[in-house]
């Protein structure tokens, strides 16, 4: 059996922002609790540093937490725009005022690397309003994980200045699928 993947720190910290810009720091803080102990302990007591790297499990437990106290199965999909918002502050903002469509996209499959190891991200199809990317080696994701890429994925081209940003999946990106095919387009 393949062993699950491992996540950067620096996504559980968005995460962690981006429920409290959401839903307040009582919701943010009513999640993690509702989290099993191992993961629970690691950010409650500040264990989790961004450069590290921890278990993609802890991941899927605090999106899991997340939805089932929000009610909301497409809230993952809010998650990951409202990180990507975090993180898109500062020197990044400036980048993006720069940033074309077409180097994010050639761009986004070393970013996905960067933030989940050991996994492989290829972009298939780089066109003009129209992309594709295959995700695999993902072992550990679910569709709480896959909705949250899709949501990463949504604010990215909206703080690329691009209009009408549409993002699906194509094939995968269920619970236990390790892979995933993502279209994206745009005016």
């Amino acid at each position: 059996m393949t062993p699950e993947i491992e996540t950067r720190g620096t996504s559980f910290l968005s995460v962690q922002g981006a429920l409290a810009d959401l839903k307040g720091q009582v919701f943010a803080d009513r999640v993690i609790d509702a989290m099993p102990k191992e993961g629970k302990d690691a950010l409650r007591y500040g264990s989790v540093i961004a450069t590290g790297w921890y278990p993609i499990r802890w991941y899927r437990e605090l999106f899991t937490a997340a939805v089932e106290l929000s009610g909301d199965v497409w809230f993952p999909r809010a998650i990951g725009r409202a990180s990507i918002r975090r993180e898109i502050r500062g020197v990044h903002r400036l980048l993006f005022r720069v940033v074309t469509v077409e180097m994010l996209q050639k761009q986004g499959t070393r970013f996905f690397q960067s933030y989940f190891r050991p996994t492989e991200c290829t972009l298939e199809l780089a066109a003009a309003r129209h992309g594709i990317t295959r995700y695999a080696g993902c072992v550990g994701f679910n569709r709480n994980l896959w909705l949250e890429q899709l949501g990463c994925i949504e604010e990215l081209l909206v703080q690329a200045r691009v209009e009408l940003p549409r993002v699906r999946i194509l094939n995968g990106g269920g619970d236990g699928d390790a892979h995933c095919e993502v279209e994206t387009r745009w005016r």
